[in-house]
């Protein structure tokens, strides 16, 4: 959202008063997130989607999540979430890991990296340490043919609502983007890692 768009929030009297929004704006800010919601879900790929669905769900091992800044606060909070649904799921911090941390992963692993530019260098770094130690990349980017898909072979491409169409907000939350992965999984298929 703009703060063109936060101009619909705008403070307006009421009794001499100033009331934080009203319910016109809080409307218009909700008819406006919901055609953002329906604009990503139209746009959306599944091709990759089912990729890492089925890497995520037969994975041996364990399913890392990496990212720097709001990307990596987004990567901590799924992975804790599937934490506690029972899945083997850890944080990596990607500095961390390029200091020693790396030893972790292993050729069972699958290390899931978000970037909104894709071009985020401390996870450029980490790609071909990762590929030496064997573990399947996904790349969770906004910008298609951007460094960190280019990175390695084995990494997918998985468009995020990072933006909207008009903003450089993110669109969905880390709850919505949790609820993609309670769906039913697609029938099981042979994906070639």
């Amino acid at each position: 959202m703009s703060h063109a768009d936060l101009s619909a929030l705008a403070p307006i009297k009421n009794g001499g008063q100033e009331e934080p929004t009203s319910k016109a704006g809080l409307k218009a800010l909700f008819d406006e997130q919901k055609e953002f919601m329906t604009y990503f879900f139209e746009n959306l790929d599944y091709d990759p989607i089912e990729k890492f669905c089925n890497a995520c769900l037969t994975t041996k091992g364990v399913i890392f999540f990496s990212g720097v800044g709001k990307s990596g606060f987004i990567a901590q909070k799924i992975s804790m979430t599937l934490v506690s649904t029972g899945t083997k799921a850890v944080f990596l911090n990607p500095t961390d890991a390029l200091h020693g941390d790396i030893g972790i992963l292993s050729e069972e692993d699958l290390l899931v990296m978000f970037s909104k530019s894709g071009s985020t260098e401390e996870l450029l770094r980490l790609v071909p340490y990762a590929r030496a130690k064997g573990a399947k990349l996904v790349s969770v980017t906004s910008i298609k043919g951007c460094k960190l898909v280019g990175g390695s072979l084995k990494i997918w491409r998985i468009f995020a609502a990072f933006l909207t169409p008009r903003s450089s907000f993110p669109l969905l939350s880390p709850g919505q983007c949790l609820r993609l992965r309670r769906q039913p999984p697609p029938p099981a298929r042979a994906v070639p890692l």
